[in-house]
């Protein structure tokens, strides 16, 4: 049976990762459609360019897919694209994986990856707009859903959550002037 999992969770979560691990350990290789597959990042919704193609290789071709896409952290947006999966998606079998809504592991792995040079300020803003909105969806609204903790990278810089939200605040202060 062809499968799709969609990978749910804050920027800096570790749904990159997630993506690549589980196309990995298909056979063959699933398709990963992820935020950075699409060419405009304001309008990267799968919804927007990538979903047809996804649709066909799920259906016309039967291969497996992975998704990883950032504004399913909406809970409106991510109940619109369920209620999809269910009406036109009926013979795949969809697994949701969401990450747990952990602000600090998330911003110290954002700024870990800031020292490697990924510091866009759309990224920023991103996850400063996920820290308000992104909460787990209950059991019994999801009742086949997976929760994963946080991806967790070495040597933490913040000890606490508002310091990790401080700098967050000034890098996207700075890209804003630059």
């Amino acid at each position: 049976m062809t499968k799709l999992s969609i990978i749910v969770g804050m920027g800096g979560s570790g749904k990159t990762r997630l993506c690549n691990d589980i196309a990995d350990q298909s056979t063959p290789r699933a398709a990963i459609f992820e935020d950075a597959t699409l060419t405009n990042n304001d309008q990267r919704r799968a919804g927007h360019q990538c979903l047809g193609e996804m649709v066909a290789r799920l259906l016309g071709r039967s291969e497996d897919c992975v998704m990883n896409e950032s504004h399913l952290t909406v809970h409106s947006f991510r109940e619109n694209f369920r209620d999809f999966c269910n009406t036109f998606l009926p013979s795949i079998q969809t697994r949701w994986i969401f990450f747990q809504a952990d602000v600090l592991a998330c911003i110290n792995n954002v700024y870990h990856d800031a020292q490697n040079g990924r510091c866009e300020l759309s990224r920023f803003q991103a996850i400063h707009n996920q820290l308000n909105i992104y909460t787990l969806p209950n059991e019994t609204e999801w009742p086949n859903r997976t929760v994963r903790p946080v991806h967790q990278g070495d040597n933490p810089k913040f000890d606490n959550e508002a310091k990790a939200v401080a700098w967050l605040h000034s890098e996207i202060l700075r890209l804003s002037c630059s």
